[in-house]
């Protein structure tokens, strides 16, 4: 059930309607019936990890209530995290270090473990989608009650709903479940303008997936998934789309997310802030899945000491930041190496802005373009390598990056003339759109403009996503963080 598909929309209809309806006592049940209703249309079976994931962390939360010792305390966080990162570890990583593991012992020679290599080939398992994400909501929860943050909760169906709400449980925003559990306590009568923000959020976030981030991925997927196939150009081009699509898709997604929850009352976790506005990649990761990065920084980066520590050890920390981010989005060596470059980056960035500080005691307008600019580069370059199919598809393209073809057409690249014309202006307009957020501190100015106008450019939404969206075709069948 998609975000951007007609039974979702049904499926959200129904369930505001009845949410503001019925008593305020029967409000979880309803939210709680609709959430796993709208988990089990993806696989039913999956529901059995969401449950197992939930139970662990809540039974965790009230064995560390019950005790002030703190031995027994770690203990009890150990286990019970170690547990839940166990199930994602089987899930999307066992069959990826069991394959580099033969790999490596038939270099070596080891001709005895050719039986078990047969029998790890044949081994997978798929994924319940979304797990990445309610797992590290389940982990937040149960760091956050060792750490004494919060209190834990003594009510499973509170609990349960703060991991299980529908609008973050397949692509985030991963939010803190202390900061649901808050909300659900609370009765949320009707707010005119939250839901016409709330209307608003999901209709533009509708407009990015199919009207921009499917559009794009016609021209995307043609060129990625047949790299011999092309030169220079069309990689130079492809990679600019990609760098848009993914922005659109995610950023699309997590709109209708907020969008959604706002409907019905609640507020997660904003999650971006115009990032390819930014000055340096550290900048990016503060504008980028913002979720994801204040998770890294409070449980992984923090706990290792941050950044209070020796130049060495700290750039150590970032670079395992980093490998970890890169695991986290699949088990390949092309998410890899796109993790740890991008820590790399960030190690370097740090020892350059030393440099350009002494160079440049005022950032003026021309040097913030500049390094807009320079980090948007470094992103663009790397979003091949988080794109590319596979590491040899990425060796091929960068080898073929530099070769170019004399009779190159943006036109020849899988997208008719109307669709490149009109992602072009696309990809235009969402600059300007994020520009002018920019300046004006987010989307909320809108507010400011009289309801004719607004409702005016609502409609103007709903027509251009009836006329101008991507139905039908793969890249419409999903959100691209669903696969991580």
């Amino acid at each position: 059930m998609l975000f951007s598909s007609i039974r979702y929309l049904v499926f959200l209809t129904i369930t505001v309607l009845l949410y503001y309806l019925i008593p305020h006592r029967f409000r979880l049940i309803l939210l709680l019936a609709s959430s796993f209703y709208f988990y089990a249309s993806w696989n039913p079976r999956s529901i059995i990890w969401l449950l197992i994931i939930t139970a662990a962390s809540f039974i965790a939360g009230f064995l560390l209530s019950r005790t002030e010792d703190g031995r027994k305390r770690k203990m009890i966080t150990v286990i019970s995290a170690g547990g839940i990162i166990s199930i994602l570890l089987v899930f999307k990583y066992l069959s990826f270090f069991l394959k580099q593991f033969f790999s490596v012992a038939d270099i070596m020679g080891i001709t005895s473990l050719s039986a078990l290599k047969s029998s790890a080939d044949s081994l997978s398992f798929a994924a319940p989608i979304g797990i990445s994400f309610y797992t590290f909501m389940a982990l937040s929860y149960v760091f956050d009650v060792s750490r004494r943050k919060i209190t834990p909760s003594g009510n499973i169906g509170h609990y349960t709903f703060s991991i299980a709400f529908f609008p973050h449980l397949l692509e985030g925003p991963i939010d803190r479940p202390g900061d649901l559990l808050q909300q659900i306590a609370q009765k949320h009568n009707f707010d005119y303008d939250s839901f016409c923000h709330g209307l608003a959020l999901f209709l533009f976030g509708a407009f990015k997936k199919v009207v921009i981030a499917d559009r794009l991925a016609l021209l995307v997927d043609t060129v990625f998934n047949n790299v011999n196939d092309y030169t220079g150009q069309a990689f130079w081009v492809a990679s600019v789309f990609y760098t848009f699509q993914i922005y659109c898709d995610f950023s699309g997604y997590t709109d209708m997310a907020l969008g959604s929850a706002e409907l019905l009352g609640f507020k997660l976790t904003e999650n971006f802030k115009r990032p390819y506005l930014a000055t340096s990649i550290s900048d990016f990761w503060r504008r980028w899945h913002i979720s994801l990065s204040r998770w890294f920084r409070d449980y992984i980066y923090i706990p290792l000491g941050g950044n209070r520590c020796s130049e060495t050890r700290w750039a150590i920390n970032v670079l395992v930041v980093f490998l970890i981010s890169g695991l986290w989005h699949g088990a390949s060596w092309t998410f890899i190496f796109w993790g740890l470059f991008h820590g790399l980056c960030q190690v370097i960035g740090k020892y350059k802005s030393r440099i350009s500080s002494r160079i440049f005691h005022n950032e003026t307008l021309p040097l913030k373009i500049f390094r807009i600019l320079v980090t948007f580069m470094i992103v663009n370059i790397l979003w091949v390598l988080f794109r590319a199919n596979s590491f040899h598809d990425f060796l091929v393209i960068c080898k073929r990056s530099f070769s170019l073809s004399p009779d190159f057409s943006i036109f020849k690249l899988g997208a008719g003339k109307g669709d490149v014309l009109l992602s072009l202006l696309l990809i235009a307009f969402v600059i300007l759109t994020d520009v002018i957020s920019e300046l004006k501190g987010g989307y909320r100015f809108l507010q400011g403009f009289p309801v004719i106008v607004r409702r005016g450019l609502y409609m103007i939404c709903i027509f251009t996503i009836l006329l101008f969206g991507i139905y039908g075709s793969l890249s419409a069948d999903s959100f691209i963080y669903f696969t991580f």
